[in-house]
C-alpha cells in the first residue's frame, strides 16, 4: 500500500503543503524585514545642514585650490595668524570633491551611503552570529533610531562611526579565531587619524580589549582561538604608530587630548542623554536586552568583549554624542550572546 499511486500522491500533496507554508512564512518575514528597513531608510534620508558644514566644504575647496594644507587659520578675525591643526582635513577634501561634483545633493547622498553601509554591516553581523533575519532587523531598528541623531547631518563624525565599527568587527572576529583581521587595523587608523579626531575612541577600545587579554593571560583563561599576545601587541603598536601618519605627527595627539578634556556645558550634544525622551528610552531598551544577554551568556573567554561593553555602555550618560558609539558596540559585541539568549 505504501508504494501505491494513492499513497505517493498523498505524500506529494503533504510535501507541497509544507513547502507552501514555508514559502508563505519566508515571504512574510521578507515583507516585515523590508518594512523595517524602509522605515529606517526613510529616517536616515532626513538631512539637516550642520552649522559647521560651510566651513568643512570651504576648507576642503581651499586645500584643492592651493594644493597644500593651511598652517594658520585664514578666516579667524581674532587672533590673526593663529596656528591651525585641522584634524578633519581629509574629510573636508572628500566633502569638497563631492560638492564640486554634485552640490548639496551629493553631500546628502554621501551621508546616506555612509549610513546605509553602517546599517548593512551591523545587520549582516547580527545574522551571522545566529539571529534570524527578522530579529536582526528589529535590533537594527531599535539601535539605529536613537543612533540616527548622529546621522542626520553631514559631518566628519560619519567617518568616526565607520572607523569605530571596523575596529569592533575586527576585534570580535579576532576573538573568534580569525585574528588575521587585526592586520587591517593599522591602515584603518592611518586613514581615520586624517578624517576625524574620533580615532581616539578607537584607540581607547583597542586598548581596553588588549589590556583585558593581558589580564586574561595572567589568569590563565585565554582560549586557543584567541589571537597570540605577540600578534595582538604588534597590532596595537602598529595602530598607534599609524595614527602618526598625519601632517602634524605627535602634535595632533597633543591638540586632541587638550581639546577633548575641555568641558562644554553649553553645547547640547555634550549633555547627558535624556532618559525620558525617545532616544533615552530606546537607549535603555538596548542596554536591557544586550546587558542581560552579556551577563547570562558571556563566558570567561569573552571577557575582553565584555570589557568593551562595560566601558561603552555608560558613555551616553556622560554625553549624548556618544550614543551612536555605544549602539555600535552593543550590537557587535553582544550579537552572539543575544542569539544565545533567544535560544
Amino acid at each position: 500500500w505504501l508504494n501505491s499511486p494513492l499513497a505517493r500522491r498523498r505524500e506529494q500533496e503533504a510535501l507541497s503543503l509544507v513547502m507552501f507554508e514555508r514559502r508563505g512564512a519566508v515571504k512574510g518575514a521578507v515583507a516585515l524585514i523590508a518594512l523595517v528597513f524602509a522605515f529606517l531608510a526613510y529616517s536616515l534620508t532626513h538631512t539637516m545642514a550642520d552649522v559647521d558644514l560651510w566651513g568643512h566644504v570651504r576648507f576642503g575647496l581651499d586645500h584643492l585650490e592651493t594644493g597644500r594644507l593651511a598652517r594658520t587659520d585664514p578666516y579667524s578675525y581674532t587672533p590673526g595668524g593663529q596656528a591651525w591643526i585641522n584634524h578633519e582635513w581629509l574629510t573636508e577634501v572628500i566633502f569638497a570633491l563631492t560638492y564640486r561634483a554634485a552640490g548639496g545633493a551629493g553631500l546628502a547622498l554621501l551621508k546616506l551611503v555612509c549610513a546605509v553601509l553602517l546599517v548593512g554591516l551591523v545587520y549582516v553581523h547580527l545574522v551571522r552570529r545566529g539571529l534570524s533575519p527578522l530579529e536582526g532587523g528589529i535590533l537594527v531598528l531599535l539601535g539605529f533610531l536613537p543612533a540616527s541623531m548622529g546621522l542626520v547631518t553631514v559631518r566628519p563624525q560619519l567617518f568616526t562611526y565607520l572607523g569605530f565599527l571596523l575596529v569592533l568587527l575586527a576585534i570580535e572576529a579576532a576573538d573568534r579565531g580569525r585574528w588575521s583581521w587585526l592586520w587591517g587595523l593599522p591602515p584603518v587608523f592611518a586613514a581615520w587619524a586624517n578624517l576625524h579626531g574620533g580615532f581616539l575612541a578607537g584607540v581607547a577600545v583597542l586598548g581596553v580589549w588588549a589590556t583585558a587579554h593581558v589580564v586574561l593571560a595572567w589568569r590563565g583563561g585565554r582560549s586557543p582561538d584567541h589571537p597570540p599576545l605577540v600578534a595582538l601587541m604588534a597590532c596595537v603598536l602598529g595602530s598607534l604608530l599609524a595614527t602618526l601618519a598625519n601632517p602634524y605627527g605627535v602634535g595632533l595627539w597633543r591638540f586632541l587630548l587638550d581639546t577633548a578634556t575641555v568641558p562644554r556645558p553649553d553645547i547640547t550634544e555634550w549633555a547627558p542623554v535624556s532618559l525620558f525622551e525617545l532616544n533615552g528610552l530606546l537607549y535603555l531598551v538596548v542596554v536591557a536586552v544586550s546587558g542581560v544577554a552579556m551577563a547570562r551568556h558571556t563566558a570567561l573567554r569573552a571577557a575582553p568583549l565584555a570589557a568593551i561593553y562595560a566601558v561603552t555602555a555608560p558613555l551616553p550618560v556622560m554625553a549624548v554624542r556618544h550614543l551612536p558609539l555605544f549602539i555600535l558596540a552593543a550590537l557587535v559585541v553582544a550579537a552572539a550572546p543575544m542569539a544565545a539568549l533567544r535560544g
